[in-house]
């Protein structure tokens, strides 16, 4: 490899890499989004089986 092509091949390879920390970066918010929506529905599920139980 010439120095040229080198250069090239690295600046590619940084580039995928960013690519790639971006997508991870979007998928690691959707998961979070994922789990704050369970958690909020899990919360009022547990929520409503506390106040059936307290009214018996």
């Amino acid at each position: 490899l010439t120095a040229k092509t080198r250069r090239r091949v690295q600046r590619n390879r940084h580039r995928k890499m960013q690519q790639q920390h971006i997508l991870n970066l979007e998928i690691a918010e959707e998961i979070e989004e994922g789990i704050y929506k369970l958690a909020s529905s899990l919360k009022i599920h547990y929520i409503a089986a506390a106040l059936r139980k307290s009214r018996f």
